[in-house]
């Protein structure tokens, strides 16, 4: 059976060429945070050494080994909210942070041991921040929404107007800013209904801002991320990847965007995170389920942006993570090596320099993608499977490799029918399991495989037919 034509939900698993691979479950990494993580960053300084850097309600902290080591201002951040979020960005040696509400934050990454502190220029409080060319821009500003402003030239603390060419520009239309993305060419502007550009040219006009993108912009702050030259971000009829350079093109369209919108809560979209999983190729957005009652986040989304496929798994998280890993040593790890560390030492986390996809955990540890491969279930729908014959299910076969996969079939008469699934059924020794009572026009298969089971591929079903009925 072709799982691309005939899968309806590929759920514990990541997308693969003409098959689908397993997921590892969570493992920390880390100690914990003291409160539930509000911004995760992973950056390289000067030097090249990597940091990572998160923040939570009144705190920000510095990765050190496997601890969090409290380097927020004297006095702490006082002001969040539910929906604050701490986002990031760099400019040189410099890491800057906001969270809309207090004043943006800087450390100098390879200056050992020092705390963030208050950006001097008077900035202002700005929702995002991000870097272009000698220029620190700051949008949704404190005193608009719909505002921006950047730095003087190679300087991130000249913030007067007029002075070493910076600026500020509100704009007119759009709605609310919701986030920014940079290439080497430009900046851009993401706005609720529309996408703007921003580039350089010196003289009085100093930065040229185009409308590049007309109703189609991001409609959840939280959705977008950058990697390269793609960008993701949730527009409000579904999800779109962008080059930068093309129009947006739609990637869930009559594929995954009606099951995401009615997965997901709306209400607590605020706690929406998006990373890139680079190794497998993958976007990732995690985001709290509908019905659940809560802003916590239970579900992830997977899309393979070279193949064009999305999967899911129910994953209680804090907010997924771009990670880098510091190159920690033996010497640095604490208690019993044997009982305390369930992660391979041959993951990437201990592998100095290396970026890996992990997430912050309901724990508030940071954790990798690393342990237990994760339950997966596929279901195929219904397809008329022999020639528009009635017919029975002998026996349905899991084309997976492994012994541990169960399925079950079904069957209906109508394509107007209900159509629902029983026990799963365990393999034989020759690999198929015997079905009893799926007869019908339209054929459908259910396959398990059970968390911790071992695996690499799993492709489709195979069946094998009873005597036919004829057409009635």
């Amino acid at each position: 059976m072709n799982p691309v034509a005939h899968l309806r939900d590929a759920q514990g698993c990541l997308p693969g060429l003409n098959s689908y691979r397993p997921l590892k479950s969570l493992n920390a990494v880390t100690d914990a945070m003291t409160a539930r993580c509000r911004g995760i960053t992973a950056v390289r300084d000067i030097d090249n050494a990597a940091h990572m850097y998160a923040g939570d309600a009144t705190k920000l902290y510095e990765l050190e080994a496997t601890g969090w080591t409290d380097r927020s201002k004297v006095g702490g951040y006082t002001t969040a909210t539910t929906t604050t979020r701490w986002r990031f960005a760099t400019f040189g040696d410099r890491v800057l942070a906001t969270n809309g509400l207090d004043a943006i934050q800087y450390i100098d990454a390879s200056t050992a041991a020092t705390a963030f502190a208050d950006l001097a220029g008077s900035p202002g409080t700005a929702k995002f921040v991000s870097t272009y060319g000698e220029f620190v821009f700051l949008a949704a500003l404190g005193s608009s929404g719909m505002a921006i402003k950047w730095s003087a030239i190679g300087n991130s603390e000249g913030w007067t107007a007029g002075v070493g060419l910076s600026d500020e520009q509100e704009f007119a239309d759009g709605g609310n800013i919701t986030g920014m993305a940079t290439t080497r060419a430009a900046l851009y502007v993401f706005q609720e209904k529309c996408i703007r550009r921003v580039y350089f040219v010196g003289g009085d006009v100093i930065m040229q801002i185009d409308k590049l993108v007309e109703n189609i912009g991001c409609i959840e702050p939280n959705s977008l991320v950058q990697y390269g030259q793609r960008g993701f971000f949730l527009a409000e009829d579904g999800w779109y990847m962008w080059d930068f350079e093309s129009q947006p093109q739609p990637i869930g369209l009559e594929k995954f965007d009606k099951w995401f919108l009615g997965d997901s809560a709306r209400d607590y979209w605020y706690s929406m995170s998006t990373a890139i999983d680079p190794k497998n190729r993958v976007f990732a957005c995690g985001y709290a389920a509908a019905g659940a009652g809560s802003d916590t986040p239970s579900h992830v989304l997977f899309y393979n942006y070279e193949l064009g496929k999305a999967t899911w798994a129910p994953i209680t998280h804090e907010v997924l993570a771009p990670s880098i890993a510091l190159g920690v040593s033996l010497d640095d790890l604490t208690g019993n090596l044997d009982t305390d560390y369930s992660i391979s030492f041959d993951d990437p986390y201990y592998q100095g320099g290396s970026f890996y996809f992990g997430a912050v955990n309901t724990d508030h540890k940071l954790a990798s993608f690393a342990g237990d491969n994760v339950a997966a279930s596929f279901e195929m729908s219904p397809a008329a499977l022999f020639d528009g014959m009635r017919a029975s299910i002998e026996w349905a076969k899991p084309v997976a490799d492994t012994t541990a996969a169960t399925v079950v079939a079904a069957a209906k008469v109508r394509p107007g029918d209900t159509i629902s699934f029983g026990t799963q059924v365990a393999q034989q020794a020759s690999g198929r399991c015997p079905q009893r009572g799926a007869n019908g026009f339209y054929h459908a298969a259910q396959v398990q495989i059970p968390a911790a089971a071992a695996w690499t591929f799993a492709r489709g079903v195979e069946f094998k037919a009873g005597a036919g009925r004829g057409v009635r």
